[in-house]
């Protein structure tokens, strides 16, 4: 499942204005890669849409070809980490995140740039820079199907963090949902087995991450959305660039091009998933979302030759299962509070 931000864009007047209103909808935010207000929230930010079936469907097809997008961005990540540091890819995403979100600055930069949450803008850039890093690190070490069955994960930390950070109450339904969850993981990671390798933790973690940032996307829900992800692209584009001086690598223009399309890869699917949402109903598109596996295990077999096992294939359905009746779940409590 992939979190983006869910701003609605206005017509533009200017052609200014045009880009400031395509660098609003450029943010994705997914765990591990550029995350942002769940689907849920930005659903909530369109709720007056009228739903019709020409909607639903233009949302679901366009979820599904985001959810490509994001598996072909992490195909080409992973096709760049025999020659290329993680770190490194990892930056070039960033560096395509922040010239799609740039345009702002020349606009209002003063404005944007005002917050009286400034440390909490701090680590949400910074925890979504790590899950980055974290999930590009593992692909040099597994599959990508894996890695992505590993990542699904993240809602489940998010909904435990909330408890913890946020005082938001949790049924024993929704905990036996988490509990069966990282059950799927498990199955996935086989640890104590023959078959489990420390770098199936590297996802794990990096999904524990993601969901802080979320978390402290939630602490900050007065925001301005386009201040939030300014912010969120300053910050990881500031600290990866930092970073990369310690282990850069001279890409050739091949590998320049592999790794700046995997970047645009992960901005389109953004912008894509935004579109999905502003469509359709969060509850009608969850399902849609783990079809991310799918991708995921086809490009890798077309690219790679490898195909996911049994145990990949039998809990990435579990935490993707677990993951829906969350989202579910969610979606009854919304409801039931009071406007």
């Amino acid at each position: 499942m992939a979190y983006t931000f869910g701003s609605g864009v206005r017509p533009a007047t200017s052609r200014s204005s045009a880009l400031v209103a395509t660098a609003r909808v450029a943010l994705r935010l997914d765990r591990r890669r550029l995350p942002g207000p769940s689907p849920a929230d930005a659903a909530s930010q369109n709720a007056a849409l009228p739903v019709s079936k020409e909607n639903v469907l233009f949302g679901i097809l366009a979820l599904i070809a985001s959810s490509m997008l994001y598996s072909a961005s992490d195909v080409a990540s992973k096709y760049l980490t025999g020659s290329l540091p993680p770190i490194e890819l990892a930056w070039l995403r960033y560096v395509v995140f922040f010239a799609a979100v740039s345009p702002m600055l020349l606009v209002d930069a003063g404005r944007l740039l005002r917050t009286r949450r400034r440390k909490l803008h701090l680590l949400r850039g910074a925890t979504a820079a790590a899950s980055t890093v974290l999930f590009v690190l593992s692909l040099s070490y597994m599959p990508v199907a894996e890695a992505t069955s590993i990542g699904f994960a993240a809602p489940l930390f998010i909904t435990i963090l909330a408890v913890i950070f946020l005082g938001e109450h949790v049924g024993i339904r929704r905990w036996s949902a988490i509990f069966v969850g990282l059950a799927g993981v498990l199955i996935v990671v086989q640890p104590g087995s023959s078959a489990f390798q420390p770098a199936s933790l590297l996802p794990l973690c990096g999904a524990m991450v993601s969901a802080s940032s979320i978390v402290a996307l939630r602490l900050m829900k007065n925001e301005r959305a386009d201040t939030t992800m300014l912010y969120t692209a300053l910050v990881g584009v500031a600290i990866l660039t930092v970073l990369t001086t310690f282990d850069w690598v001279t890409p050739t223009w091949h590998e320049l091009g592999i790794g700046l399309l995997g970047g645009g890869f992960v901005t389109l699917a953004n912008l894509v998933q935004i579109f999905a949402y502003r469509h359709a109903p969060a509850s009608m598109l969850a399902p849609f979302s783990y079809l991310q596996l799918i991708w995921a295990s086809g490009l890798g077999y077309l690219v790679f030759g490898i195909f996911p096992g049994g145990a990949t294939l039998l809990g990435g359905t579990i935490v993707a299962a677990s993951g829906l009746y969350t989202a579910y779940r969610e979606q009854i409590r919304r409801r039931a509070q009071p406007a």
